[in-house]
């Protein structure tokens, strides 16, 4: 019954139907009375990424809200939306459970000041992410850091935030 319902999914072109797909693909991850062996996992991983890779920027909006709080969500899912526009990123950013610290510290290097924004308000920052998001130098950045009660700051962090604090007077 759940691999007709796919097909049927499957041969909707439309922006709901492909969401729907892409939703039921990725909820067979977090299900614990279907034990997928590797392959399958891998099976499904390509399928959801060709999806992903052709959907509509609202679709991948909608997946990133769904699939944000989820600890069995496919990684390279995860990483894929986080290094998305940041309007598809966002949800993934802010509350992934999945996203290593090093995964965030490569996303500030490498995506710009809207995602380092926006990892800068995680309910949980450590002292090492704090530092990578201070070197960006953004007083936004270390606006929502010195807000952020969830932040570990270092005093390397401490430092480099009041010294942005002086210049910006």
């Amino acid at each position: 019954q759940m691999v007709g319902r796919l097909l049927t999914l499957a041969h909707d072109s439309s922006e709901s139907g492909r969401l729907q797909l892409v939703t039921e693909l990725v909820d067979l991850f977090s299900r614990q009375d279907i034990a997928m062996e590797a392959r399958e996992q891998y099976l499904v991983n390509e399928i959801v990424d060709a999806l992903v890779a052709n959907a509509q920027t609202n679709v991948r909006q909608q997946l990133a809200d769904r699939v944000a709080p989820s600890a069995t969500a496919p990684r390279k899912l995860i990483l894929t939306l986080a290094h998305d526009d940041i309007a598809v990123a966002r949800p993934v950013l802010r509350s992934s459970p999945i996203l290593t610290d090093s995964d965030l510290i490569s996303l500030i290097a490498t995506q710009g000041l809207d995602h380092a924004r926006t990892i800068a308000v995680r309910d949980s920052v450590s002292e090492a992410l704090a530092d990578a998001l201070v070197v960006t130098g953004d007083i936004d950045v270390m606006l929502n850091l010195a807000e952020n009660l969830g932040a570990k700051l270092s005093p390397k962090a401490m430092s480099a935030m009041v010294q942005a604090a002086r210049f910006a007077e």
